[in-house]
């Protein structure tokens, strides 16, 4: 796996091919209407109609922000192949259901996922419930494709995989905010995404502790006007998982963070 780096930074040539992923970029298109079974931002999820309507603690539905069809993602290393995966928040919250304290507590965020997909539309939730908040505005469709990318210049892993810190990166550079932005642009990290690295407004949470610095990333869903995501002033959200839930395709442990600027 190789990319084009740019010749300003020959010099680490080696160590950004080295840090290069694959991961899957997320295209959202507004869509007058959506099927229940296909990947999508907003619009009614998919939810059998025996299974209960995501809550937080106190009981009150939870936005539906997203959900991907992995039959029609393109395939990456240890990720499933099949089902559907749903992404839901507290949008009624402040904080959007971000438990600071433990970023793994489900009560203000959601992630549901169903190994079996049923197609039978009248064995599915058709609308959705009346107290159910809406988060993104407009129910997009979505299309997929795969693409790679070295390390993230916000990464708590950036200074293990390049060699040095971002700060120290850049500096050695004519005009370090120039070259940032062209690593920032090499390493395609804004944007609605699947697996690769993740993008931040200000710092990756991930540098609390090595525990937290083994999670990859999972999702991330960037504020996007064309289809009404906002996550606070132009913020972004990132969802992440241990190597080793994804490959047993457990998401009980996600680890949930968003920020702005």
């Amino acid at each position: 796996m190789a990319i084009q780096v740019p010749s300003i930074f020959a010099a680490y040539e080696q160590a950004i091919q080295q840090s290069v992923r694959p991961f899957v970029h997320i295209t959202a298109t507004p869509e007058a209407s959506t099927s229940a079974t296909q990947s999508k931002f907003g619009g009614v999820p998919y939810l059998p109609v025996d299974a209960a309507y995501p809550t937080n603690a106190e009981g009150q539905p939870l936005a539906f922000v997203a959900q991907i069809n992995l039959e029609e993602m393109p395939a990456l290393p240890d990720w499933p192949s099949k089902g559907i995966l749903l992404f839901f928040i507290d949008s009624k919250d402040n904080l959007l259901g971000l438990n600071f304290d433990n970023r793994t507590d489900q009560n203000g965020f959601k992630i549901l996922y169903f190994n079996e997909i049923e197609q039978d539309s009248g064995k599915l939730l058709a609308t959705l419930p009346a107290d159910a908040p809406v988060f993104v505005e407009k129910e997009s469709r979505i299309t997929f494709e795969q693409k790679e990318a070295p390390v993230s210049t916000g990464d708590c892993h950036f200074e293990q995989l390049i060699g040095e810190s971002i700060y120290d990166f850049v500096d050695k550079f004519e005009d370090p905010d120039e070259a940032e932005q062209q690593y920032k642009d090499l390493a395609q990290q804004a944007g609605h995404k699947l697996g690769g690295y993740p993008d931040f407004a200000q710092e990756d949470p991930r540098y609390e502790s090595e525990e937290s610095a083994e999670y990859v990333l999972l999702f991330q869903a960037d504020t996007d006007g064309n289809i009404g995501l906002m996550w606070g002033d132009m913020g972004v959200a990132n969802f992440f998982i241990k190597p080793e839930d994804l490959k047993a395709a457990n998401f009980t442990g996600v680890y949930y963070n968003w920020d702005c600027a």
